[in-house]
């Protein structure tokens, strides 16, 4: 992108819920399109896990990393509740250009975690 006003960081929170989708797409777009990196964090609640939802929480990292694939984007994977394991969300999002975040709505379902804040 001309005139250095490129996002060089990217940051989309992935969850069960029903954004997600548009979300890792936008996101992807936004990356191909900037020639960033993307980072795909995923801040499922653990009730995502217990819920009707289960397999599609399960599969964030799959989905992600295919989608990734396909599109030919540079990314990586991280979980926002293990912080030994690369999971400090707020590591994650203080040196991002840009995150994407779920909508109210997907909090309210209890399918992110409590600390993630969604505007």
């Amino acid at each position: 992108m001309a005139g250095g006003n490129a996002y060089r960081d990217i940051v989309v929170m992935l969850s069960a819920g029903d954004g997600a989708h548009a979300r890792l797409e936008a996101a992807i777009a936004l990356a191909r399109e900037h020639g960033a990196r993307l980072t795909g964090l995923d801040v499922s609640a653990r009730a995502a896990f217990e819920s009707a939802r289960a397999e599609r929480a399960a599969g964030i990292y799959d989905d992600f990393e295919e989608r990734l694939r396909l599109a030919g984007v540079h990314g990586t994977f991280r979980t926002a509740d293990h912080p030994g394991r690369g999971g400090d969300k707020a590591l994650h999002i203080h040196y991002a250009d840009l995150v994407i975040a779920p909508t109210p709505a997907e909090a309210a379902q209890g399918l992110v975690l409590p600390e993630v804040r969604c505007w």
